[in-house]
């Protein structure tokens, strides 16, 4: 749990457990404003409000090979703004290949694939992330 500030507050909890060349894990993510000062169309104080944002994540990863990991997260979420609240789905994949070139393993992500959350009319994509890396460690002379 961490209070980032007077109202806002970040709380995470997971478990994860290996079972022979893979894992699986829980999560839950919590994030909480509980007090936001409410203001109408003319910029008046009206009453006062709280938001919250929960996801709950289910992960698997998995050894394919000597050379190839796999993970997938699927998750779900839901996001509450005064009496307003709406729910999602996503998923993320992963992997990374050790490739035969001595230290150099190649990783990949594709994170918030899933469906749009939405707040009364409007509704929004999750931020969509796809990465790419590499990675060389030093090789040694001997």
């Amino acid at each position: 749990h961490a209070s980032l500030t007077n109202d806002l507050n970040y709380s995470f909890t997971g478990y994860g457990m290996p079972f022979g060349n893979s894992v699986i894990g829980l999560g839950v993510n919590y994030l909480s404003n509980t007090c936001i000062e409410g203001r109408g169309a003319n910029r008046e104080l009206t009453n006062n409000f709280s938001a919250n944002d929960m996801a709950i994540n289910l992960s698997y990863a998995a050894a394919v090979s000597n050379r190839l990991g796999l993970g997938i997260n699927i998750k779900y979420i839901k996001s509450e703004i005064s009496d307003i609240s709406s729910k999602g789905y996503a998923f993320d994949l992963g992997g990374i290949y050790k490739t035969s070139l001595k230290g150099l393993n190649l990783g990949f992500s594709a994170q918030n694939i899933g469906s749009k959350i939405k707040f009364i009319d409007e509704g929004d994509s999750l931020p969509l992330t796809i990465r790419s890396e590499e990675h060389t460690s030093e090789l040694q002379s001997h």
